[in-house]
């Protein structure tokens, strides 16, 4: 353990113990797997909520728990207890229909 030197108002400097964090950073770092690339993230199966943003779909979590629950967005399939995952082919025809609706604004022709 190392010793980290505190100052105090009051008094003498004291010493604290202070565990080096060197070793469980490098054990965390070395159990991850690689980042993947955005080819890599794109091409998979599944979609995470944050590879939604991949294409195109920024929308807040919330909103996008309210399409689903809506029918408006495609439903995530469960993989595990706590996982949830959008399988990448609905999530891309849902984006190509989105492409087709277009807005009218008032006074545009």
């Amino acid at each position: 353990m190392k010793y980290q030197q505190l100052n105090d108002r009051h008094g003498p400097a004291k010493k604290k113990k202070v565990k080096s964090q060197l070793s469980t950073v490098q054990h965390v770092h070395q159990a991850r797997a690689p980042p993947r690339s955005i080819e890599e993230r794109k091409a998979q199966d599944f979609l995470n909520w944050k590879d939604l943003a991949l294409f195109g779909i920024t929308f807040h979590r919330r909103h996008l728990v309210r399409l689903i629950q809506a029918g408006k967005f495609p439903q995530p399939v469960k993989l595990g207890e706590k996982r949830v995952a959008f399988v990448r082919e609905q999530v891309l025809a849902w984006v190509e229909a989105r492409k087709n609706d277009t807005v009218q604004y008032k006074g545009e022709k």
